[in-house]
């Protein structure tokens, strides 16, 4: 049995058929979709990027603020 080809990261949300899709090239038009997995792949990409924007922010506010490496005493 051969492995099935998947795509989508983290999480696999197109997967390949053996014997119908064109071997190592995942494609939507003959691929079997996951729905509920695209829908947290695209959710943990959000995530990480709101995520990544608010540590950003508070970064540069602090820096701005004058208060970069104060400790508070």
């Amino acid at each position: 049995m051969k492995p099935v080809l998947k795509g989508g990261f983290p999480v696999a949300f197109l997967s390949a058929q053996p014997g119908v899709s064109i071997e190592r090239q995942p494609s939507f038009g003959e691929d079997i979709f996951h729905n509920g997995a695209f829908a947290s792949n695209t959710a943990l990409h959000f995530l990480a990027i709101g995520l990544f924007g608010y540590f950003i922010g508070r970064r540069l506010q602090r820096s701005s603020d004058g208060n970069l490496g104060a400790t508070g005493a």
